[in-house]
């Protein structure tokens, strides 16, 4: 996905977590990975993908099967385009981080974002920055978020990945998992086991 990219918008939002919907169906980025919300104002929230669900827009009803007759599902969404304007995607984000004034927080914003608040994917920079924090982790892990084992593994692998991980770096998050959970060396051996790092580990 694009660095910076927008691609939906804010349709519920509490203090602690909101719900977007991309514009393009299953438009959005996989569990796991760090979106930014801004408005018109000059804060930046940072959120980490929770959940995603695709529904359709007449919340009363479900879909029908299209078949039979069909070879694949590309053929179905191919002969029945009017599929992308009767479902949509959404997608829950939780809050980790804002960015006010040019200085990160790792913290849940003080006001949440406004609904219709536009969500960007991330650049490198950005990302860079939040995992620089030793903070991060130990959010993460004590968050209050669906799937949280799952979201934390697939979040660290994309960093990990990204930085073309090395053994220092490896360490290094392994080192801040034992910080953020003491006395639960099995979730975090679990959580380690999980990781599936792109890189030879040098």
């Amino acid at each position: 996905m694009e660095n910076g990219k927008i691609i939906g918008e804010i349709i519920e939002v509490s203090s602690r977590y909101c719900i977007a919907q991309s514009y393009e169906l299953y438009g959005c980025p996989p569990i796991g990975d760090i979106v930014k919300c801004t408005d018109d104002n000059n804060e930046e929230i940072f959120g980490v993908v929770t959940n995603i669900s695709t529904t359709s827009i007449d919340s009363g009803r479900r879909p029908n099967p299209k078949g039979p007759g069909f070879e694949n599902v590309t053929d179905i969404y191919t002969e029945n385009p009017e599929i992308q304007h009767l479902m949509k995607t959404e997608f829950n984000i939780t809050f980790m981080g804002y960015k006010s004034y040019n200085k990160f927080s790792i913290s849940i914003p003080p006001t949440p974002p406004k609904i219709f608040s536009f969500i960007h994917s991330v650049t490198e920079g950005e990302l860079t920055t939040l995992f620089s924090d030793s903070n991060l982790i130990k959010f993460i892990v004590n968050s209050n978020m669906d799937l949280k084992d799952d979201v934390i593994t697939l979040t660290i692998n994309k960093y990990l990945n990204y930085k073309k991980t090395d053994k220092d770096e490896m360490i290094r998050f392994t080192n801040l998992l034992a910080q953020a959970l003491p006395d639960q060396i099995q979730r975090i051996t679990n959580i380690i086991n999980n990781l599936h790092i792109e890189e030879d580990l040098n």
